[in-house]
């Protein structure tokens, strides 16, 4: 992960915060996938860690009515 592309969807992510709904984290890194658990309470949206495996699966969520 690069620190200027960090800080760059980070800035975008800010923007747009509060029209959120639902987040999903799609990684398999473990570090990753315990720093969202810790902080979606952050997140005005629903949140979900999914594995790489299941990204398809992520992407239909955050679509779902």
């Amino acid at each position: 992960m690069d620190p200027g592309a960090f800080w760059e969807d980070t800035k975008l992510g800010m923007a747009h915060l509060s029209r959120w709904e639902r987040v999903a984290a799609v990684t398999d890194v473990e570090w990753i996938r315990f720093a969202v658990s810790i902080f979606r309470f952050l997140v005005p949206g629903e949140v979900r860690v999914v594995r790489a495996a299941q990204r398809a699966d992520a992407r239909q969520w955050i679509v779902a009515d």
